[in-house]
């Protein structure tokens, strides 16, 4: 009789290799995968803060211009007296909004107050008893965010030659 062999159980070298082949190329995948959600998720993180404080400063140029008796614009400041009175300022306050470097300022008797940083632009125009005001912020390469600009309209609706009640709306004719 020949000589039995006995079969032993494992694998070859050749299957060990093609595993550790297959399994590298699914972890690149995977890997990679998960790089890019987190620079994604990093980047809507950042544009999110951007666009909030963007909209904050609008805001709140928007409720304090269409308050105003007057508004006028300089170099990347705008100057506005209020109306009625707040909680931080009373009637009659004049109110300025400052670009210095990438901050944007609200100066005021009360005090200055950094409105937002980030801000690579800030400008106005005032006619015909309204101000279109615009704002863009800096981009930022190491997130891959572009520049983004923001605007709005506002009309004053405090002013004595059209004001006829409390924040009523006009027409312009």
């Amino acid at each position: 009789m020949g000589k039995v062999f006995k079969r032993n159980a494992g694998f070859t070298l050749i299957e060990v290799v093609t595993v550790v082949v297959v399994l590298s190329i699914v972890s690149v995948f995977t890997f990679s995968f998960l790089i890019n959600s987190v620079k994604t998720y990093q980047m809507a993180k950042y544009s999110q803060a951007l666009h909030g404080e963007a909209a904050y400063i609008l805001e709140r140029i928007t409720r304090e211009l269409r308050d105003s008796q007057s508004a006028s614009w300089g170099a990347s400041t705008l100057a506005l007296t209020l109306s009625h009175a707040t909680l931080q300022d009373s009637s009659s306050t004049s109110i300025t909004y400052a670009l210095s470097g990438s901050q944007l300022n609200r100066i005021s008797t009360s005090g200055s107050r950094v409105m937002g940083k980030n801000i690579a632009s800030f400008s106005g125009i005032c006619a015909s008893n309204c101000c279109t005001v615009a704002l863009t912020t800096n981009a930022i390469p190491s997130q891959g965010i572009p520049a983004q600009s923001y605007g709005t309209r506002v009309c004053l609706k405090n002013q004595a030659t059209l004001y006829k009640g409390y924040y009523e709306d006009f027409i312009i004719q």
